[in-house]
């Protein structure tokens, strides 16, 4: 019997319960029952029967001497041994009894008589046997990848739709895909990976620029008793469930309904019984023409921005990544939300002349060219040496850009030291 992965079971209790209420339930009864017919009645008045009419008794008497002679006569013919005159008919030849075939009696049909059995067909041209009975299960289409996509990225812009939202359009980045493979493989559910990556690690190193948000969902069919080797999961019904669960759950719907999403990147992986689903959102905000770069401890980029204007980039930090089993990955802190590791610096545009900054914090760094163009084009180098400190580690940019009142991160991009 299938479990969904909701683990919701249906059931009964036996026909007769043996549990020390369900008995005393019973024995009451009983007892009820008895007293019940128990009860005294009124007497009964009694009538005075007729005797008996002559014609009666006469009758009686006949019968009784019939009998008398019929057993006498058995008597004689024991005594007499038992013989009858030889038959002339020749012997009988005794045969064993064929064996019957036994047919099931079905409500408003009648009986057929039995099959009459067929040479059997040789190995090479038998067709294949088609499943009957309750373990026959009605198998779901099968699906190209490609179509598992559009139907998952359809779930999503149906939502976006329904709230008011812009549609996201397929992104192409490997990362989601990637992960899902690697979850469905071995059995884990975290946002983590086997190699102690992050999402944004993951996005960067496949070729990520942008900012990257990701969701995953994991949906598992389990067994009470023997599986049935004919089940097999439809992956569309699956995806529909995934996308219900995220919908379901604040942190999850929130990012599905981020009004800066423009991309998704889709991970869809499955087998008879389990599918995973990564949603990687992304944005569109940012094109660098120099990827971000730590040499000499000196941080540099050079790009375009179509989203607001810059006012300032970040510094995160993680250690270097070590790997992980399945068992730490669905186990604290693995098996819960990422983040972007430790705030370790801001890098701010310098002010124009008889200006200053107040309050700085201790590694807040003035950056040291900060050209930005009218056509939102940029060049940012800053002397990063007091935020280094942490060593090797793996260090991500954000790049925060400010429009019609708003701050958005429109960039995660890592920088692996080692």
């Amino acid at each position: 019997m299938p479990i969904g992965d909701r683990g919701y079971i249906r059931g009964s209790h036996p026909p007769y319960c043996t549990c020390k209420d369900c008995t005393d339930r019973r024995l009451r009864k009983w007892q009820d029952s008895a007293r019940w017919t128990t009860k005294t009645t009124k007497p009964h008045r009694v009538t005075r029967r007729n005797k008996p009419s002559g014609a009666l008794l006469g009758f009686l008497l006949t019968l009784v001497v019939v009998f008398i002679l019929l057993l006498l006569g058995l008597v004689v013919w024991s005594l007499s041994g038992g013989q009858t005159s030889p038959s002339t008919n020749p012997p009988t030849a005794v045969t064993e009894p064929l064996p019957q075939s036994h047919s099931v009696e079905v409500p408003g049909s009648t009986l057929t008589p039995p099959p009459v059995e067929t040479p059997p067909v040789p190995e090479a041209t038998r067709p294949p046997a088609t499943p009957t009975g309750p373990s026959a299960l009605v198998q779901p289409p099968v699906y190209q990848y490609e179509e598992l996509v559009e139907y998952a990225l359809e779930l999503i812009n149906r939502n976006r739709e329904a709230n008011g939202l812009a549609s996201v359009t397929l992104g192409n980045n490997t990362a989601a895909q990637k992960h899902a493979e690697e979850r469905l493989a071995n059995r884990y559910g975290s946002h983590w990976d086997m190699d102690g990556l992050k999402p944004y690690m993951r996005y960067t190193l496949a070729g990520g620029e942008n900012y990257e948000a990701e969701n995953g969902f994991m949906t598992e069919t389990f067994w009470i008793g023997d599986k049935n080797p004919s089940f097999r999961i439809d992956p569309k019904e699956k995806l529909e469930e995934a996308q219900q669960g995220l919908m379901a759950s604040p942190g999850h719907r929130k990012n599905i309904l981020d009004k800066w999403h423009k991309k998704v990147n889709l991970g869809i992986a499955y087998d008879d019984e389990r599918l995973d689903l990564v949603q990687q959102f992304e944005g569109g905000y940012i094109d660098f023409s120099e990827l971000p770069n730590i040499s000499g401890n000196i941080l540099s980029m050079t790009g375009q921005v179509t989203l607001g204007t810059i006012e300032n980039v970040s510094l995160y930090y993680d250690p270097l990544p070590q790997p992980l089993s399945p068992e730490q990955l669905d186990a604290p802190p693995y098996d819960y939300a990422y983040g972007l590791g430790e705030d370790i610096g801001t890098i701010l545009p310098p002010l124009p002349a008889d200006y200053f900054y107040i309050d700085l914090f201790p590694n807040d760094v003035i950056a040291i060219t900060w050209d930005i163009e009218s056509d939102s084009s940029f060049t940012i180098e800053a002397d990063v040496s007091p935020i280094l400190e942490e060593g090797k580690g793996v260090y991500t940019v954000v790049v925060w850009v400010e429009t019609g009142g708003e701050f958005v991160a429109i960039s995660n991009f890592s920088i692996f030291i080692q």
